[in-house]
């Protein structure tokens, strides 16, 4: 499939993101209108898939799950618009996967350092790629310090908390936007700008991102089931994931409808409620929401307003009820501040995450309430 074929492909994706909203500036929209996406995805993919409007995947895991992808153009085309690069700036990128997002990145800004965990990845992409982006097969949570500061940090990969190395190469008044793993179900992109000690939230674009792996990679992430079937939480150790796998095996204690709930009635359950998890399936693409406690062994889920429970009905029935009565929440109006936990003190928030060696505080947009 040779670039000349996919001009027209291409101008009609763009020209969709912008109906969308995705894409708003003039230089995003010529970056995207000029990169090819295809060079940077599997050879054998037809055009039509190439420029559809989803994620691809590239390399799999031994449970069938992605290892690795080229993200959904709508969410490339709305963290660009965040980081706002421009000519002069030296930017970051962790997560280089096929290469898709650091060629835009190279149309946008004078230099760009790219970071890959996968040396395999690293090796394909720097060939496409080329001297315009330095790409690097190293464990991103580490940065590039012999290349900082820079303007610009962006991560293609979903983190539960920042690292230090982020923080400490980003200038002052430099931006990082992130895809942060909030709680299950809850994970957005934020452009954070450098005050000082303190990252301040300009905005959030809900999103869906495979996880930084490494030393850095936190609790949570995605545990595999058996079946095809994933569950996402993080409190979960081994044994409790074959406790909630057995659970699942067995027949429903509870099955019945929930009418009534309201769009966005999760995000704040999960923010208020440490047991909440979400379980899915590869097979279907169907999401379950609910919670999970390991003492009493027991498990509540809501997909598509029907409550199915396992164990103790209790459960079922305060999942239910605070369902039914949870505040919608929106996370594109969340406002979300980082403040270095050792040396700033705690901000006024609704919610409160401490990730060291941030501080998170989290509350809604005034013009959102």
């Amino acid at each position: 499939m040779g670039t000349g074929d996919t001009t027209a492909w291409r101008g009609a994706m763009v020209d969709e993101l912008k109906a969308s909203g995705a894409v708003r500036s003039q230089s995003v929209e010529e970056a995207m209108r000029q990169v090819p996406r295809e060079r940077f995805l599997p050879t054998d993919l037809p055009p039509e898939d190439a420029y559809a409007d989803r994620a691809v995947t590239l390399t799999q895991d031994g449970h069938g799950f992605p290892a690795s992808t080229a993200s959904q153009p709508t969410i490339v085309a709305r963290m660009l618009e965040q980081l706002d690069a421009r000519p002069g700036h030296r930017v970051l990128e962790i997560g280089t996967a096929g290469g898709y997002n650091a060629a835009l990145l190279a149309h946008l800004a004078d230099r760009v350092v790219s970071l890959e965990i996968d040396p395999a990845l690293a090796e394909r992409a720097a060939r496409r790629l080329g001297p315009a982006v330095d790409v690097r097969a190293v464990d991103g949570a580490d940065g590039a310090p012999d290349a900082a500061p820079f303007d610009r940090i962006q991560a293609t990969v979903g983190v539960w908390g920042l690292p230090a190395a982020w923080f400490e190469q980003l200038t002052p008044g430099g931006r990082l936007v992130v895809p942060l793993w909030l709680r299950p179900g809850l994970e957005v992109s934020v452009a954070f700008e450098r005050h000082g000690d303190v990252l301040r939230g300009l905005s959030c674009e809900p999103c869906a991102f495979l996880r930084l792996r490494g030393a850095h990679a936190g609790p949570d992430g995605y545990r595999p089931l058996g079946d095809g079937h994933f569950v996402t939480a993080d409190f979960l150790d081994p044994s409790g994931t074959a406790r909630l796998g057995r659970l699942l095996n067995e027949k429903p204690t509870v099955e019945e409808a929930v009418p009534g709930l309201a769009r966005g009635w999760f995000p704040s359950l999960a923010l208020a409620d440490e047991r909440a998890l979400q379980i899915f399936s590869l097979h279907t693409g169907q999401a379950s929401s609910g919670l999970y406690d390991q003492r009493a062994g027991a498990l509540a889920l809501i997909r598509d307003d029907r409550l199915f429970g396992y164990g103790d009905a209790a459960l079922s029935a305060e999942l239910r009820t605070r369902a039914q009565a949870a505040e919608p929440l929106d996370p594109a109006d969340l406002q979300i501040t980082a403040r270095l936990a050792d040396t700033s003190p705690r901000g006024s928030a609704r919610w409160s995450l401490s990730r060291p060696p941030f501080q998170y505080d989290l509350q809604v947009r005034e013009a959102a309430q």
